[in-house]
């Protein structure tokens, strides 16, 4: 049984009773003030969680006196309740002796919005959880807003929409002589809601007659669940790969939408018509016009992920129309938005490949590898692997342009007999030649990358010192291991620890760059960060802008992997930098080295024990409430006496 942490806690005029994860209602004691008998007492709140990561959309309170600030002490709330390992959706529990909640999960949508309802056992009877489960269940996309007055309206008139009454097939023969009038509405509603079970239509008369009734919807009805059915019947189509079908419901639903004050439906419908655009290779320009009507403000009320991709999208468009600066400003735009929240989609995935294109473009291989390594973070994240290991290998051919600089600079001080830099500049080439040839596909390399990297390492044999022994038996110790990564003789576990191994004894040469660190509430959200060594830690934090956007992008996508299981992720590769990552109770640390040493991630595992023990309070933290300005020179001098362990 998920356990209620949050009862008790104050909203206005009344306090929580229950949480969900999704759509949380919020519903006053009715000691504390009355309401009509015909108002429902509760607050909406939307969102979606994907791999236990949760993020929050918009809110409805009927009485409007819910703060910003109690809303987001409440969404930390949340955030760990759905981490319980026991939490289900669909079922009732028991949060005290007077209190039920009912979660309700709408799984028909790509990605699923949850809706749950806290309220005593009286107002949670059998038949209102049936209500809440059959308007999450419709398929639709919902405001808060809309979702409480569907879920009155409901508790109101008692009415019920029976799917098990008209099968499929019925459906699919009533369809052709159903028409919609005032006095039938439920009746088509009941065939459609049929039909939108179904999992494949045959024939043209569904998809002709589901256009006339959606042409035909007279105004002053209740056209939720047609148009929710009418929705679900065009994801199929979608499905099936028949876009033109499933352009002209979405855009018919988009149109109708807008008239029923149906906003999220219109974003989502007209935003699904702009990718079916895309994925038709259509003029860019058709695909901004389909976006026209949305804009920042109508936004707000929907879902990250269609944030996100209405940036994307036009990032796309205006890179496609020659309009590099304005793409470049759309796809930051979409970065941001995904930081600001806790799990950026496969879209924020293409908007860092496209930072990493123009860094290339650029001749910054050092940026294009960071951007192309988060992209490819990202991408693992949301289960597209052939994505992933596409970016992944773009980063290794940026990381082969730099080990070429790198070593072509050491050939070039060697002939105007500078020798004072020669081995610095041939150990990062080496370096960054092995992050190459680790992050690269294995059946890709061979044609890109093991022949630049048999290259650059014959350019530092012309320059390396002969008198360093140890450093020329481990350029040809690298080149033996390209043979056999060559030859693709190794598991890839081996060559993995092979190359570890050979990177570890590259590493060990080169001075250490000064440590980034991020403290990272478990929600998501920065609580302070700078670069050690740094009086005034923002604007360290703001002159790396790349790497720091990149870093936090890639610990968001894999949050969940971060903060659970027995065996947490400990080490992510962020192109250049290697981000080392703990955690406590309260929050998570990320330290920005170009190597794992035990010495730094001791310092780090302190710094966490002294927040906290320092900050009691930031396990409920509101994202304003508590003052870390101690924090920073508290840091600074543990990760100062680690520094000088290691000089020693």
């Amino acid at each position: 049984m998920v356990e209620n942490n949050i009862s008790g806690i104050e909203f206005g005029r009344g306090k929580i009773v229950g949480h969900n994860i999704f759509n949380i209602f919020l519903v006053y004691s009715s000691e504390r003030m009355s309401f009509p008998t015909s108002e429902l007492p509760a607050i909406v709140i939307t969102g979606t969680m994907k791999d236990k990561k949760t993020d929050f959309g918009n809110s409805f309170d009927p009485d409007y006196i819910t703060t910003e600030g109690q809303y987001r002490a409440l969404y930390m709330k949340l955030s760990r309740i759905m981490n319980d390992n026991d939490f289900q959706y669909n079922q009732k529990y028991a949060v005290d002796s007077t209190q039920m909640v009912y979660f309700a999960a709408n799984q028909a949508i790509d990605n699923p919005v949850f809706y749950a309802v806290v309220a005593s056992s009286e107002i949670l009877s059998d038949g209102f959880a049936e209500n809440l489960f059959t308007v999450a269940n419709r398929g639709g996309i919902y405001s808060a807003k809309k979702f409480y007055e569907e879920l009155q309206s409901l508790d109101k008139s008692e009415r019920h929409v029976v799917g098990e009454e008209i099968s499929s097939e019925q459906a699919k023969s009533i369809i052709t002589s159903l028409v919609i009038a005032p006095e039938n509405v439920n009746y088509v509603n009941l065939v459609l809601s049929s039909l939108a079970k179904a999992d494949v239509y045959g024939g043209d008369n569904v998809f002709t007659d589901v256009i006339r009734l959606l042409g035909e919807i007279p105004m002053g009805i209740d056209a939720d669940i047609i148009l929710d059915s009418c929705f679900q019947i065009a994801r199929k189509y979608d499905k099936l790969n028949l876009l033109d079908r499933s352009f002209q419901i979405y855009q018919m639903i988009a149109d109708m939408a807008m008239q029923f004050e149906r906003l999220p439906l219109m974003i989502t419908s007209q935003m699904r018509c702009a990718v079916i655009a895309r994925k038709r290779q259509e003029n860019p320009e058709i695909i901004l016009d389909l976006l026209s009507n949305i804009d920042d403000g109508s936004l707000e009320v929907a879902q990250q992920e269609e944030r996100e991709l209405f940036y994307t999208l036009q990032g796309y468009c205006f890179d496609v129309m020659g309009q590099k600066e304005l793409a470049e400003e759309l796809h930051y735009m979409a970065i941001m938005i995904a930081e600001s929240e806790s799990s950026p989609s496969i879209h924020v995935a293409e908007s860092h490949a496209f930072l990493g294109s123009v860094a290339s473009s650029r001749y910054e291989p050092e940026i294009a590898t960071r951007q192309y390594i988060t992209a490819s973070t990202i991408s693992l994240s949301n289960n597209d692997l052939d994505m992933s290991k596409l970016y992944s290998h773009k980063a290794a051919l940026q990381e082969i342009r730099w080990a070429t600089y790198l070593a072509s600079t050491a050939i070039v001080m060697n002939s105007n007999a500078d020798l004072s830099n020669i081995e610095f500049y041939a150990w990062q080439s080496m370096k960054r030649l092995v992050n190459a040839v680790t992050h690269s596909d294995r059946d890709r390399r061979t044609l890109d990358i093991l022949e630049p990297s048999a290259e650059v390492l014959r350019m530092i044999k012309q320059v390396f010192p002969k008198s360093s022994e140890y450093g020329m038996a481990t350029i040809n110790e690298l080149e033996q291991h390209l043979g056999f990564i060559g030859e693709n003789a190794l598991p890839p576990d081996q060559e993995k620890e092979l190359f570890k191994f050979i990177s570890s004894k590259i590493s060990a040469m080169l001075p250490l760059p000064p440590p980034v660190i991020l403290l990272i509430a478990n929600d998501g959200r920065l609580i302070i960060g700078g670069e050690i060594g740094k009086e005034q830690w923002d604007q360290s934090i703001l002159t790396n802008d790349i790497l720091f956007s990149g870093a936090l992008s890639a610990i968001m996508a894999i949050i969940s992997e971060v903060i659970s299981g027995d065996d947490p992720l400990r080490m992510l590769d962020a192109g250049q930098t290697q981000i080392m990552i703990e955690r406590t109770d309260v929050c998570i640390g990320a330290l920005l080295v170009d190597r794992d040493l035990n010495i730094l991630r001791k310092a780090l595992i302190e710094v966490l024990n002294m927040v906290e023990l320092s900050y009691p309070g930031l396990a409920n933290w509101d994202g304003y409430s508590i003052d870390f300005s101690d924090l920073q020179p508290r840091i600074e001098a543990i990760f100062q006496k680690a520094m000088e362990n290691l000089s020693s």
